[in-house]
């Protein structure tokens, strides 16, 4: 099976952002790749970034009591998000998450899937960022020629959900319904 091949022009950040470009970032994270023979791990990078000298450095807390509570809020994200309600019905079963994260007026928030989907405001917010999700998962697998039919399908279902009902602002960004 052939794969595009295409050019990386320029690095940029998506979705978050570090104290250091994303050009000196993936040089770093390059030279890395190299220095392990082309397998790079998370601890690699930890390793590395743990000298002051890192260009990586900034981009970790080295304080290890603000770490260990930024770690906490990660698993507790991460709890959240693992839940799962199960539910049987005629020829199987269906899981679908517990708890989801909403945006609203700027404040970020977790409720229950069954809360939200319950009220417009907060179903449409969702419909919007699971459209947008899968906009970014077309946008990084669409040069797989193996996925081709995958993206087109993709890209008939998102043409169409414009068509119908433009989104309005989500809190996403205009970068990601673009």
């Amino acid at each position: 099976m052939k794969e595009s091949k295409f050019e990386v022009s320029q690095e940029k950040w998506h979705g978050h952002s570090f104290p250091v470009s994303a050009e000196i970032a993936n040089k770093e994270l390059n030279r890395l790749l190299d220095a392990h023979g082309g397998k790079l791990q998370k601890e690699h990078i930890v390793d590395a970034a743990a000298s002051p000298a890192s260009p990586l450095h900034s981009c970790f807390e080295w304080d290890d009591r603000k770490a260990a509570v930024s770690y906490r809020r990660h698993r507790a994200k991460n709890l959240l998000a693992c839940l799962v309600s199960v539910k049987l019905v005629e020829g199987g079963v269906i899981q679908s998450r517990s708890f989801v994260h909403v945006e609203k007026a700027g404040e970020g928030y977790y409720t229950t899937t069954a809360r939200a989907l319950s009220q417009e405001e907060t179903r449409d917010y969702l419909i919007n960022k699971a459209m947008n999700d899968m906009i970014s998962i077309r946008n990084k697998w669409r040069n797989l020629v193996a996925l081709s039919e995958v993206v087109e399908a993709m890209d008939r279902v998102i043409a169409k959900w414009r068509e119908e009902d433009e989104p309005e602002s989500t809190g996403l960004g205009e970068e990601s319904v673009a």
